[in-house]
């Protein structure tokens, strides 16, 4: 044996492993330590670990040797995998049995088992239902099933469609003591955008400008089938957290409960457009064309008109004349660009257009034209990189097209223009902190 079996198991073990995953990886690695080298084992041991439990295939020759050196170490897993699926089968055949003789489904789940209604609830708070549904089987303490197996699936299929009804209790502590700063926090987020389905997104985004990322530590209550618990961290501490009846439900439920009582003491600043231009779109002739349109209906030209009289449509005395104003189909050379350019001109001059956008003051954002093509996009978006833009594209397929815009690194100093403006301009609202709720 020409390699050293010295080496310690337990510093495979990663921290984000359960201990059932890895009593399986570490019954096979101390079971063929002494049979290959270290490195050539820690990877059969996770070949191993994948066809096990992902599934996964490989070369006929390795699902071979794999399947030879996992001999009597996946047995008791195995066995209990099997279990768990033989379970969940005589439960669902159980409930379809009651519903043809008639049984209620508390006789059944009395007849197997009555360690979940007989646990104590460890929940403190009431259970969140929905007023709106008056059939609702969710109580303060317990929740008690005294329906055939027909009204248990409905007031499942009712769950699913109103998650709310599944959140069973929501809680957020002093968040002053725990984190002094979240006062300074910005809570940042888009129009369209609400806590309970995009939370995760905008409480990730307010604290991304602090150097912060949430944490989420969510665990299966031991005592209970159906209930997770979420707690949401901030700097290691535990600012929120609540039980639902799943993972992705507790997630939520937590960030939600979070961002509102964060806005009680925080600025929210919505950005109520994506992109916005001074009209104008960069073309893939380095041209800008200026989109005219319309007079718009509150200006001075508009006014004057209507104080001699005009009620719109055609001019003259019978209406005979044009009803629209005369537009204007432009194409502006505002940088004397040419077009007949090489592709090392065309990327020196949108490098320096981009230079000179990100030195000048405008709050506008460059619109490019769809008929840049992927890889063109491609090196604009290296260009904005390099004077620190952010650039994105929208749209699909022909009509996608690139846009760059200014970093606002300094939120305080938009929140501060904000104010002084009346708190509101072309592209964001200010919403000041509400102040704490009557019943917090």
């Amino acid at each position: 044996m020409g390699f050293d079996t010295s080496w310690d198991v337990e510093k495979y073990k990663s921290p984000f492993e359960c201990q059932e995953h890895w009593e399986l990886r570490r019954s096979f690695l101390l079971a063929h330590k002494d049979k290959y080298p270290e490195d050539q084992l820690i990877c059969l041991a996770q070949v191993f670990f994948n066809i096990e439990l992902l599934g996964c295939r490989y070369p006929e020759d390795t699902m071979k040797l794999v399947g030879e050196l996992s001999e009597g170490i996946a047995d008791s897993f195995r066995e209990k995998k099997q279990n768990k699926i033989q379970r969940t089968f005589v439960q669902a055949s159980d409930a379809a049995g009651a519903k043809i003789k008639g049984q209620s489904a508390a006789s059944i789940s009395n007849n197997n088992s009555n360690s979940s209604t007989s646990q104590p609830s460890l929940i403190s708070s009431s259970i969140i239902s929905n007023p709106d549904k008056s059939n609702s089987t969710l109580t303060s303490s317990t929740v008690k099933i005294e329906d055939t197996a027909d009204k248990i699936e409905e007031a499942n299929t009712a769950k699913t469609n109103d998650p709310q009804n599944c959140i069973f209790s929501t809680q957020v502590f002093d968040l002053l003591s725990l984190f002094p700063g979240i006062n300074n926090i910005t809570i940042l987020k888009n129009i369209d955008e609400n806590f309970f389905d995009h939370g995760a997104a905008i409480l990730h985004r307010s604290f991304s400008h602090h150097k912060i990322t949430p944490q989420y530590d969510i665990i299966k209550r031991s005592n209970t089938n159906d209930k997770w618990e979420c707690n949401l961290l901030i700097q290691s501490k535990i600012l929120s957290t609540s039980v639902a009846s799943s993972k992705q439900l507790s997630k939520k439920a937590a960030v939600q409960e979070l961002l509102n009582s964060m806005q009680e003491i925080c600025y929210t600043l919505e950005e109520k457009i994506k992109i916005l231009t001074d009209g104008s779109t960069i073309d893939k002739n380095l041209t800008e064309r200026v989109e005219t349109s319309r007079i718009d209906e509150n200006c001075v030209g508009n006014k004057m008109m209507k104080l001699m009289g005009w009620k719109g449509g055609g001019l003259g005395k019978t209406e005979q004349g044009i009803s629209e104003p005369v537009t204007v189909q432009e194409s502006v050379h505002r940088s004397g660009f040419g077009t007949n350019l090489t592709e090392a001109e065309v990327i020196q001059k949108i490098r320096q257009k981009l230079k000179a956008y990100a030195e000048n003051d405008t709050h506008y954002d460059l619109l490019f034209s769809n008929d840049f093509t992927k890889e063109e996009r491609s090196k604009l978006h290296s260009i904005a990189q390099m004077f620190h833009l952010k650039s994105r594209s929208y749209g699909s397929g022909a009509n996608r097209r690139l846009v760059v815009s200014k970093k606002n690194k300094n939120k305080n100093f938009v929140i501060e223009n904000l104010r002084n403006s009346g708190g509101e301009d072309e592209r964001y609202r200010l919403i000041e902190p509400s102040g704490p709720s009557s019943s917090s």
